[in-house]
């Protein structure tokens, strides 16, 4: 009867649905349009339309910009829509009629040469949607080179809220001065109102602000827009546009994102039903993305649960946090798995208790944080880095000192002049080249960007010729002029390579891990910290694990089975019971 009682409240404010109760969101309005192309093309089994001379563009099309074909393309990038171009030469609209609401709003580059001599290093440009700059001298190309994993092509998503009074979605791309605009394909796709603006409540559903907890965050949702920074399927494969939950957004993994020594141990039980719920709808993610987790395993009060990402100074932050607990015999009553969750090396809930959260296992829930980004000293915008990191609140005492997390997404919103644009990142150099694209009439290379290239190779090349030849002049004067010691026992070079990247300590899970499924939950291997996360209590922030200090000694690792399916010979209790001690062990019980 007490546990009737303890769970009451949850059963009374989650109305609890399996996924297979209700149809996937379908879209009020879903536009796809192919720039640079008279032709209608399929992809994925979504069908793209032509952009030339239809009701989405212009009159005057053909004065002010100029279909083109993509003069190389890499074996990753799609021939739809990136391999043809609108081409956009002054101020150019889209005009797209929409019903009032929330819209995704993505913009497809292809940052190529094209035909008719339009080189990629010199495509500067800003684009606009209603009220709002969404990109500002903007460059694809050096949007591109920036990107880890590197890719060839990028996709900039959007929300943007259709008011009532407003029944279009202009969309208007500005070249810079003496340059030119571009963009391969564009795509509108209408959200559930209250999936990521209204979900709020100050009484029932607070929206937290990080930067000071005692404040609660508010916006108003008709003026503001968001810029989707990242969407992370946790702990699993990447989940494709076809898979998602009626909006085709993609959820890749997150091994790129992961910071530090120990990247924790994915995690997966595809045996599971997600049962949604009326504050988490079927819509808010693909049951993947709950059914798969990274949690921290042993040995985990001895280093932070870390991801990073590069984010524009000067804007606020909404971060979406996705959990799930898998284990219904493992975790399946509060303080079980208790965990703080630290953003920006702040504390932004103190213990995080999903099955307190949800009142059971197998039920999604989200949690949602603001987290403002300043300038650095000088007022000045630049690239910084946002840090989310994960530690198991062992002051909650516990059953197991552990984390998880399933998912991640995370949004900038809109400056007061509503603005969402950034800076260019720096120019990382000596991409691959691409191979010629067969289907088109490729000019010799030795423009103007191939001279500066070659120009900056040569100087730097010369720079370090002299700076090789400094150093043994150096060595050899402070040795007297004299030849090596042959009879030193020390052979080792003194010269290192220099770290090209802050972050070469980040570390991904071995692909043995990625490739185990179908309900199995491999636990990686571990390294233990020289240092543990310590915190401070006059302010509620934590001081970051020295990445140096994740190159310790390896240690045995785990696997773990979990089974819900019987067959003949197989003994359900004893694999339940074996699976229990393991985990329990690997999970650090606290001895409760």
């Amino acid at each position: 009867m007490s546990t009737f009682v303890f769970y009451l409240p949850f059963l009374l404010n989650l109305f609890i649905v399996t996924a297979a109760d209700t149809p996937p969101y379908t879209p009020t309005d879903h536009i796809l349009l192919s720039c640079g192309t008279s032709l209608n093309s399929t992809l994925d089994g979504r069908n793209w339309m032509g952009d030339y001379f239809n009701k989405f563009s212009p009159n005057n099309l053909a004065n002010i910009s100029s279909p083109a074909n993509a003069t190389e393309q890499d074996p990753s990038v799609p021939q739809v829509p990136y391999l043809t171009a609108r081409i956009i030469r002054s101020q150019f609209s889209y005009n797209f009629p929409v019903s009032p609401g929330k819209k995704f709003l993505r913009l497809y580059f292809y940052p190529a040469s094209y035909t008719g001599g339009f080189n990629k290093t010199e495509s500067f440009f800003t684009v606009t949607a209603n009220n709002y700059t969404l990109l500002s001298n903007f460059s694809a190309f050096l949007a591109v080179s920036a990107e880890k994993p590197q890719v060839f092509y990028l996709v900039k998503e959007f929300i943007i809220n259709i008011v009532q009074d407003n029944h279009f979605l202009n969309v208007i791309f500005l070249p810079s001065s003496n340059s030119y605009a571009f963009v391969n394909g564009i795509e509108v796709v209408s959200t559930p109102d209250n999936l990521y603006m209204g979900t709020h409540d100050l009484n029932s559903n607070p929206l937290k602000f990080v930067n000071n907890l005692n404040n609660l965050f508010e916006f108003d949702e008709n003026k503001t827009a968001f810029e989707t920074l990242c969407r992370l399927n946790v702990g699993g494969n990447d989940v494709s546009v076809r898979e998602d939950t009626g909006m085709f957004r993609k959820w890749p993994r997150d091994d790129f994102f992961l910071f530090g020594g120990d990247v924790g141990n994915p995690l997966s039980n595809d045996t599971m039903i997600v049962e949604y719920t009326s504050q988490t709808p079927n819509y808010t993610a693909p049951a993947i993305v709950y059914t798969t987790a990274r949690v921290m395993g042993k040995y985990s009060d001895k280093f932070n649960l870390t991801w990073i990402f590069s984010v524009d100074s000067g804007f606020h932050y909404l971060l979406r946090l996705h959990f799930c607990e898998m284990m219904p015999y493992l975790i399946n009553s509060p303080n079980q798995r208790v965990f703080t969750i630290f953003i920006n090396n702040r504390t932004a809930e103190q213990q995080a208790d999903v099955i307190l959260w949800t009142g059971g296992s197998g039920i999604p829930i989200f949690k949602d944080f603001v987290v403002l980004v300043p300038n650095p000293t000088g007022g000045r915008p630049a690239k910084q880095d946002l840090f989310l990191a994960l530690h198991p609140a062992k002051d909650a005492n516990p059953v197991y000192l552990d984390a998880i997390l399933n998912g991640l997404e995370i949004f900038k919103l809109n400056s007061s002049d509503g603005s969402l644009a950034g800076t260019n990142p720096e120019l990382v150099l000596d991409p691959p080249s691409p191979a010629v694209n067969p289907g088109s009439n490729r000019k010799k290379s030795g423009g103007r960007s191939g001279i500066h290239f070659a120009v900056i190779g040569g100087v730097v090349g010369g720079v370090a010729v002299i700076l090789i030849l400094l150093g043994f002049v150096i060595s050899w004067r402070r040795r007297g002029g004299k030849d090596f010691d042959n009879n030193s026992t020390n052979t080792k070079s003194s010269w290192a390579p220099l770290s090209t990247r802050s972050r070469s300590t980040r570390t991904s899970a071995s692909a043995a891990e990625k490739d185990e499924g179908g309900g199995r939950l491999p636990i990686s291997s571990l390294f233990v910290l020289d240092e543990t996360t310590t915190e401070d209590d006059t302010n509620n922030e934590f001081s970051e694990s020295s990445a140096a200090a994740a190159e310790a000694a390896l240690l045995k690792s785990y696997s773990l089975t979990t089974t819900t399916a019987t067959s003949s010979g197989s003994n359900n209790t004893d694999d339940k019971l074996k699976s229990e001690s393991i985990f329990s062990e690997i999970m650090n019980p606290t001895g409760r």
